[in-house]
């Protein structure tokens, strides 16, 4: 079984800061990590993997471009005349 430290997270594609992978863990969205010692936890590479890949094929694949169609047109202020 290969296992990854929090240092090997980024490398194999998870971009998160260890808060937010804490917090991703609360949620369930993420797997829970098992304690190897007092400063030490890893995470099942096979499982973490598996969320990469589930975001990967999940993600917007076209991107937001420009403001909605009906959204009303921003106003556009008049430049400055030049009075001579």
């Amino acid at each position: 079984m290969r296992t990854y430290r929090f240092k090997d997270l980024r490398p194999a594609g998870w971009p998160f800061t260890r808060k937010h992978t804490t917090t991703l863990e609360k949620r369930g969205e993420f797997p829970m990590h098992f304690i190897i010692g007092d400063k030490s936890v890893l995470w099942v590479a096979d499982e973490v993997d598996a969320v990469i890949e589930r975001r990967v094929r999940t993600r917007r694949l076209v991107p937001i471009a420009g403001p909605h169609p009906e959204a009303a047109p921003v106003p556009v202020a008049a430049a400055p005349s030049s009075a001579n």
